[in-house]
């Protein structure tokens, strides 16, 4: 029940009761004071509702309903929780058997991040308030686990998934209302949906990060099942990798530890006092360390589930590795050297620079150039026509609209260069945008079924 219905609730109790019992004067006034002040709450004025409820304490301190209202007032606007605490003892005090009282200390305890110890004060309410209301307290009685998790879970966690999944930094933020969670991953920022499960061991989270820019009508993403635990090393967390079943151990490709606190940004201090020449070829180096041995393969729709959730697995770890290049060395510098592979395309001061031929040839090699080096305008393209019922629709996170976009309008001449950077932005452009990279694999096999 809402703090509101609580205080409109108190109000009837409060004109019932002033009909069977004769009031002092100053009784009367207190019971006037205490029916302006839930006016004033319902009117969402809670300071009004505090100094109303304290004036009205101050006649006649005995009322434990005003106590009760009070902390109210105070847990809505999530500040003095201490006195909002006292005054739900006190309420328990003065009326051990109304049921409410204890309700009103486990709110305040709950934001005090102490829901802990809620769980004897409501268990001493179920032994002494009446049949009909222990329902209430059971009830919160079975979440205080949940709630215990929920207060080390909130806040930012940051940690890299294992290299088969692209070995790339995530960074989730639980947020206060205890639905949403920030996912930051491959320079994205997406806010989704979480759930959790205390009462199996591991822990069951369940995350649904939405897909951006899907069609209206679109059925929502499904939900990763993630187990989960938090010791004093991190939050360990493992998700499913190619099949959709939910982990029940912490090992494999899925696992990863988070540590508290957001990622390290990088400030480009490692090549920042290079010079020209020297950044290209660092920046051809590690371009070569990121392009796959061989030529990306779309899904088709004979693969078998795992084939097909390793050939996006692949895509991953490539589209990865290409985010953490331009996290390096700016997407600028990134684009400028996918465009000097084309021949004849060397300023003088890099004429000779072994790194950018061997670029070429494995950009020829893995398919993200023709045999005479026009560099393609999708690094990865997506499938043509309608895609098979096996593979990732075209609305998944792998698909971006910029990939599209530059698939369908790529040149078959013109200036190699504009080429060149039209490819670079779709490869670095369209990165993978879940909270694990098994999400796409999830969105494919959820299509399949």
């Amino acid at each position: 029940m809402a703090a509101e219905e609580h205080v409109a609730t108190e109000a009837k109790d409060s004109s019932k009761a002033a009909e069977e019992e004769p009031k002092t004067e100053a009784a009367l006034d207190a019971d006037q004071l205490r029916e302006q002040g839930t006016n004033k709450y319902k009117a969402k004025e809670y300071e009004a509702a505090i100094e109303l409820y304290t004036r009205s304490l101050e006649l006649n301190p005995n009322e434990h309903r005003c106590y009760s209202n009070r902390c109210a007032a105070y847990c809505t606007l999530k500040n003095n929780l201490d006195q909002a605490l006292a005054d739900a003892e006190k309420c328990v005090e003065l009326m051990p058997s109304w049921a409410k009282g204890y309700l009103r200390v486990c709110e305040a305890l709950k934001l005090m991040k102490r829901a802990g110890e809620a769980k004897p004060w409501l268990e001493k309410g179920m032994e002494v308030v009446s049949a009909e209301d222990r329902d209430s307290l059971d009830k919160n009685l079975k979440e205080v686990p949940k709630w215990e998790f929920m207060e080390i879970l909130r806040g930012t966690w940051h940690g890299k998934v294992n290299e088969v999944l692209g070995g790339y930094d995530q960074e989730m933020e639980f947020l206060e209302n205890d639905t949403e969670v920030r996912v930051d991953v491959l320079g994205r920022s997406i806010v989704g949906r979480y759930w959790v499960d205390v009462s199996h061991d591991p822990i069951h989270l369940n995350i649904q990060v939405p897909n951006q820019g899907c069609p209206p009508g679109m059925p929502p993403p499904p939900l990763v099942p993630y187990i989960a635990r938090i010791d004093d090393v991190g939050l360990h967390l493992c998700c499913p990798y190619l099949k959709m079943s939910r982990p029940e151990e912490f090992t494999g490709p899925g696992y990863v530890l988070m540590k508290a606190g957001a990622m390290a940004q990088d400030d480009g201090s490692e090549v920042a006092n290079l010079g020209y020449r020297e950044k290209v070829i660092k920046c051809a180096q590690e371009l070569l360390k990121a392009m796959p041995d061989r030529q990306l393969a779309d899904v088709s729709q004979s693969d078998s589930e795992d084939a097909a959730g390793e050939k996006i697995m692949a895509q991953v770890r490539f589209e990865s590795s290409m985010f953490s290049v331009q996290r390096q060395f700016g997407e600028a510098l990134v684009k400028e050297v996918l465009g000097l592979v084309r021949p004849n395309s060397l300023p003088a001061e890099l004429e000779g620079v072994e790194e950018i031929r061997q670029l070429g040839e494995k950009m020829k090699q893995c398919g993200l150039v023709e045999e005479e080096c026009q560099p393609k305008a999708a690094a990865i393209s997506a499938p043509s026509g309608p895609p098979p019922a096996s593979a990732p629709p075209k609305d998944s996170p792998l698909f971006d609209t910029n990939q599209r976009g530059a698939e369908a309008a790529a040149p078959a001449s013109g200036d190699a260069a504009e080429s060149a950077s039209s490819s670079c932005s779709v490869m670095v452009g369209g990165v993978f945008l879940s909270a694990a990279a098994i999400a796409a694999v999830a969105f494919m096999l959820s299509r399949k079924k």
